[in-house]
C-alpha cells in the first residue's frame, strides 16, 4: 500500500515534469519559427491569414502548458486537494480546446482553394522587382527556384537578382534546385499546419492521463485526511 501511494504521488510529479519540458519546447519552436519564417506570411492567402498566427499559437500553447504543470506541481508539493482538483479541471478544459484546434487545423488542410491561392501569390512575387529580397529568402530556405523551376525565371527581368539563390550556397557551379517555389511554399504550409494539428492531438490523451492521476491523488489525500487527519505519504 505504501508503495502504491508513493508511486501515485511521484507519477503525478513525473507527469508534470514531462509536461513542463514539452511546454518549453513548444515555446522555443514557436519563437524560432516566428523569427525565422515571418517573411513567408507575405505569400499566405488573405483568407488564411490566421496561419500567420501559428507561431504565436505555439508560444501561447507552450506557455499555458508550463503554467498548468507548475500549478499541478504546487498541488503535489503542498498536498492540496483543491489545487489538484482545479488542476484536473484545467487539464480537461484544455483537452477540449486542443481537440477543437486540432480539428480546425485539419479542416484547413481540406480546403481545395488553398493550393490555388498560394500558387497565385507566389507567382505574383516574381512579377515585381521589389520582391527580390523575399524571393531570395524563400529560395534559400526552401531550396526552390523560380515559381515553377529555373526555366520559369530565365526570361524574367529580375532573374539576375535571384538566380544565385537558386543554387546551394549561391554557388552557380552547383545544380539549381529542381522544385519550383509555388510547390515548395505550399508544401511548407501544409506540413506546418499538419505538424501543429498532430502535436496538439498527440498531447490530448496525455492530458487525460494527467487529469486522472491528479484527481486520483486529490481523492487519496482527502480520504486519508478524513481517516487519519493527515496524508501519510
Amino acid at each position: 500500500m505504501a508503495c502504491y501511494k508513493f508511486c501515485r504521488k511521484w507519477t503525478v510529479v513525473i507527469f508534470n515534469l514531462i509536461f513542463l519540458i514539452v511546454g518549453f519546447v513548444l515555446v522555443a519552436l514557436g519563437t524560432y519559427w516566428k523569427i525565422k519564417y515571418s517573411h513567408l506570411h507575405a505569400v499566405i492567402p488573405s483568407t488564411y491569414s490566421y496561419y500567420a498566427s501559428a507561431p504565436l499559437l505555439l508560444i501561447i500553447l507552450g506557455s499555458v502548458i508550463v503554467v498548468i504543470s507548475l500549478f499541478g506541481s504546487i498541488g503535489v508539493c503542498r498536498k492540496n486537494p483543491p489545487i489538484l482538483t482545479t488542476h484536473t479541471i484545467i487539464l480537461l478544459v484544455f483537452f477540449i480546446l486542443q481537440i477543437i484546434l486540432s480539428g480546425v487545423s485539419f479542416w484547413v488542410l481540406s480546403q481545395d482553394n488553398l493550393r490555388e491561392n498560394v500558387y497565385n501569390n507566389v507567382g505574383n512575387l516574381y512579377k515585381s522587382d521589389n520582391n527580390t529580397e523575399l524571393i531570395n529568402f524563400i529560395q534559400d530556405e526552401l531550396n526552390c527556384c523560380g515559381p515553377d523551376g529555373i526555366t520559369s525565371i530565365k526570361n524574367m527581368t529580375i532573374s539576375a537578382y535571384i538566380l544565385k539563390s537558386c543554387h546551394k550556397n549561391h554557388d552557380p557551379t552547383t545544380l539549381a534546385f529542381k522544385d519550383g517555389c509555388k510547390r515548395a511554399v505550399y508544401n511548407f504550409i501544409i506540413l506546418t499546419i499538419r505538424g501543429i494539428g498532430t502535436t496538439i492531438l498527440a498531447l490530448a490523451p496525455i492530458e487525460v492521463v494527467g487529469a486522472t492521476l491528479s484527481l486520483s491523488l486529490a481523492n487519496a489525500i482527502r480520504n486519508q485526511r478524513r481517516r487519519y487527519g493527515q496524508y501519510l505519504d
